[in-house]
């Protein structure tokens, strides 16, 4: 049967969109239809038109009463269509996507920013997905309840499902963040409901929940940048950091800056043993948060991976006066903030085994040491510059790490690992009854990965085990150096080097490390500064289609 020819304006017509945004389709999609051949004017297949339309689903802001979540601009045109029999019916589609729900959810916290901090609106859409999945059973009651009533009443009606379904030894507030604005909040919770209504299986499962609530708080800390004082840590990342630490179930696992709480999380799963969570006593995980957003977030994250952890504020109080006395644990992971001042003139941390510093990057690496028991390990990700720089104070605390024997490790990574910062990073591993006569293990791991954007470069799988393998080989007394990548260094060859760490002054690397304190920290924040403006000018860039071209 041939199907109908439409022009510019009867799609614009029966997709209720302005004529312009299909203009702009035709214009910027490669793959919108061509023209039908020999018909006169600019005249296209309906059939082509709805079927391309069927990749093009409707935001939530613009869906009409009666359409659900998930409906398509090809729903919409067909059902326009006169006679239903012209254009063929959609084809059977999955459930959404993990990745369309997570654009959903930004979309609607994208709109927030007309009248509101986009990341009070965040916080409450992170609990509603918290919700979602800690209790379903009140989420769904949440659902039908908020027929008929009233944005305000929404946002009562939240309240009020949360307290009921929260377990209180989570530690979570009984309050949710909900925004000073009521009726703007009740207008996020439906909008976000009518999401998650729509994600068919795709919250069934905790991996899945995890994933979801995982995607959409990385995409929320990298649109604020660096408001929070710490970097969200990327998935790679948190994997090498967890394999090359191994956490077991008769650990005490600690990250004494636990920000959103994904490194502890994390180190928490790979501690539960294979048999599962049922067969055997949950984790010991304390996460030590900067302030009352970081503790809260990462409380939830923690929930959602099934992990009951306590999740304290206080990371720098612990930082400036140490722990209690029977704070000692066997696993530490941390990425902490690496640019803070701490105390007066002659620094803080007055229990810091190698000294009091102002710098916090060596106060963290102390701090990480001064709480590890007996056979304690632990990962820290500090700025690539604290392996080399020469400053008296910094070098000093370095050369006594060394000559104590608590570095077991350092690995120099890829620069723009972090979508947040361009400063290139290392990992120090670290290890309680080590000797210095044991010498270290240097890895220059800068080279590997891939780009996954302009401005963002990832490790691989090949790239984690490459590092993972070389140093578990040295732990197991298996070690064999390769020339350009990885060499055990002795005690007497990091003196001659004046306790320099830099993996690329011993593993045979033609490029020589830029001693220089100063001239690296420019270079890093001009390198800060183009990444902020690049992300500037793609918001503006996108808004600016949006207003010009009135694209859906």
């Amino acid at each position: 049967m041939r199907t109908e020819c439409v022009s510019l304006a009867e799609i614009a017509r029966r997709a209720s969109v302005q004529r312009p945004a299909v203009s702009n389709w035709k214009r910027r999609h490669t793959d919108f239809p061509d023209p039908v051949e020999g018909a006169e004017g600019d005249l296209f297949d309906s059939a082509e038109i709805a079927a391309w339309l069927d990749g093009r689903r409707i935001p939530v802001n613009a869906l009409r009463p009666g359409e659900q979540t998930g409906t398509t601009f090809g729903d919409r045109f067909r059902a326009a269509a006169v006679g239903a029999d012209r254009v063929p019916a959609r084809p059977q589609e999955p459930a959404p996507s993990r990745t369309w729900i997570a654009d959903e959810i930004m979309e609607i916290l994208w709109r927030v920013r007309d009248f509101a901090d986009p990341s009070d609106h965040a916080d409450l859409v992170l609990t509603l997905l918290c919700h979602r999945f800690v209790d379903p059973g009140g989420s769904d009651r949440l659902s039908e309840d908020l027929a008929g009533v009233s944005s305000v009443d929404a946002a009562d009606l939240f309240r009020s499902a949360w307290i009921d379904g929260m377990p209180r030894e989570v530690g979570l507030p009984l309050d949710p963040p909900l925004p000073r604005d009521r009726d703007r909040a009740g207008e996020t919770i439906r909008a976000v409901v009518r999401v998650l209504d729509g994600a068919g299986d795709v919250l069934r499962w905790r991996a899945d929940a995890v994933a979801l609530y995982g995607e959409i708080l990385e995409r929320v800390l990298d649109s604020e940048g660096h408001r929070g004082g710490e970097f969200y840590t990327p998935r790679s990342l948190v994997h090498l950091m967890v394999d090359l630490v191994e956490p077991s179930a008769k650990d005490r696992i600690l990250d004494p800056s636990c920000g959103t709480g994904g490194l502890l999380a994390a180190a928490a799963d790979r501690a539960v043993p294979a048999g599962g969570r049922e067969e055997a006593a949950p984790p010991r995980a304390t996460g030590q948060a900067l302030g009352e957003r970081a503790r809260y977030l990462a409380a939830m994250n923690l929930l959602l991976h099934g992990h009951l952890a306590d999740v304290r504020i206080g990371a720098l109080e612990a930082l400036d006066h140490g722990p209690r006395s029977d704070d000692r644990y066997d696993v530490v992971i941390t990425n902490p903030p690496f640019n803070l001042a701490l105390g007066g003139r002659d620094g803080g941390g007055a229990h810091l085994p190698y000294g009091p510093t102002r710098n916090a990057v060596f106060a963290w690496l102390q701090h990480a040491v001064a709480v590890l028991s007996a056979r304690g390990r632990a990962a820290v990700l500090t700025p690539r510059g604290a392996t080399f720089r020469t400053q008296r104070a910094e070098r000093s605390i370095r050369t006594a790490m060394v000559e104590n024997g608590v570095i077991d490790c350092v690995i120099d990574l890829p620069p723009n690992l972090f979508a947040s910062t361009a400063i290139p990073v290392s990992l120090w591993i670290l290890r309680r009854g080590g000797s210095a006569t044991d010498g270290l293990l240097l890895i220059d791991a800068s080279r590997l990965g891939e780009a996954r954007s302009r401005t963002v470069r990832k490790l691989g799988d090949d790239d984690l085990r490459k590092i993972t393998e070389t140093y578990r080989g040295w732990r197991g007394g298996r070690f064999e150096g390769e020339r350009g990548f990885a060499r055990r260094a002795d005690l007497e060859m990091i003196r001659a080097h004046d306790h320099s760490l830099s993996p690329r002054l011993y593993v045979g690397s033609d490029v020589v490390p830029i001693d220089t304190a100063s001239a690296e920290d420019g270079v890093l924040r001009h390198w800060d500064d183009l990444q902020r403006l690049r992300v500037c000018a793609a918001r503006i860039d996108d808004e600016l289609g949006k207003r010009l071209w009135g694209e859906a």
